[in-house]
């Protein structure tokens, strides 16, 4: 079991984490930009779930077509960078919320095009740590039928409380997710996270 912590928590204590570790979360999932900007708190997230025990920490990019497609991705991995924070697991795409994208799915894709392949040049290990965060709700809403990126890992969110993935609807060309998000703002060890499982 895990968690995803967003920016909005804002600079939660080594306490917190402590206290996560302590109840049985394996792995955690930090939001290191947030439609138009960086999260400063991320570097401290990762620093402290490190000195908490987790041994898997992922990040996740929140993308916005307000922001370059190639650029806010630089800064997200440049922060990571600049702030050691780059012994980490997976870098999630996540692809959610018409407020920052077009209303229209050709627009949209190619902005994700351009966000994962600037991700892909980016990342130390490229493809083999980039993953993508969706539902199948939001993915037609927003890139229709497209499966360009089903190669990728998925991260799927159903709110349902089951920490399985037999509820899991194929689409975007994916068949298998690898992670689901199955609980969300659960008040825990003085913050608020959503709960998670991997395969």
């Amino acid at each position: 079991m895990g968690y995803d912590l967003s920016y909005f928590e804002g600079d939660v204590q080594q306490s917190s984490f402590d206290c996560l570790r302590k109840n049985g979360m394996e792995f955690a999932v930090f939001e290191v930009y947030v439609h138009n900007f960086l999260n400063q708190f991320a570097a401290n997230d990762y620093k402290r779930a490190k000195a908490a025990g987790f041994k898997r920490i992922d990040f996740y990019h929140y993308p916005s077509n307000k922001q370059d497609p190639r650029q806010q991705v630089r800064d997200s991995i440049n922060y990571l960078k600049e702030n050691d924070a780059m012994d980490f697991g997976m870098f999630w795409i996540d692809i959610e919320e018409r407020d920052y994208y077009e209303n229209n799915c050709p627009a949209n894709k190619e902005m994700v095009i351009q966000i994962v392949d600037e991700a892909i040049k980016q990342l130390p290990d490229g493809k083999k740590r980039l993953g993508v965060y969706a539902s199948k709700h939001m993915w037609d809403m927003l890139l229709c039928d497209w499966d360009g990126l089903k190669e990728y890992p998925l991260w799927y969110p159903h709110y349902n409380k089951q920490p399985d993935f037999s509820d899991f609807v194929p689409f975007g060309g994916w068949t298998k997710p690898v992670m689901k998000q199955y609980a969300a703002a659960i008040e825990m060890c003085n913050t608020l996270i959503d709960n998670d499982v991997m395969l």
